[in-house]
């Protein structure tokens, strides 16, 4: 990346509209819908997240209440991961006693029927 530009305007955001805003629920059948949407990966994928926000709280302390820990979920579908993911990571920072953590959760996808069946 060589300057800030807007996501929707991001090289990233193109190869998602490349390769998926043809797609649609159907599609499903040939993505693997058992891994990527399975709780277990949501909460280890939680785990991830939550022992970065500790290794965070480690290095910088009463700071990261004055951040904003942003995660993007790219190509979110109807949000079943996201669903089980902020679940299990809520459970984590609950039990850390990290309350004053701010998260930012965007969902994006760019098919338009996944979007509208979100809806």
């Amino acid at each position: 990346m060589t300057k800030k530009v807007r996501l929707s305007e991001s090289a990233l955001h193109q190869l998602m509209q490349s390769g998926f805003v043809h797609m649609d629920m159907s599609d499903w059948r040939e993505i693997p819908y058992s891994i990527t949407n399975s709780v277990s990966y949501s909460r280890a994928t939680a785990d991830a997240v939550f022992h970065m926000i500790s290794d965070l709280y480690r290095l910088e302390g009463e700071k990261v209440a004055s951040y904003t820990i942003k995660i993007f979920d790219m190509g979110c579908g109807i949000g079943r991961h996201a669903f089980y993911f902020l679940q299990h990571l809520n459970e984590l920072l609950a039990k850390a006693r990290y309350h004053d953590v701010n998260l930012s959760y965007v969902l994006f996808d760019v098919s338009p029927i996944n979007i509208d069946f979100c809806k």
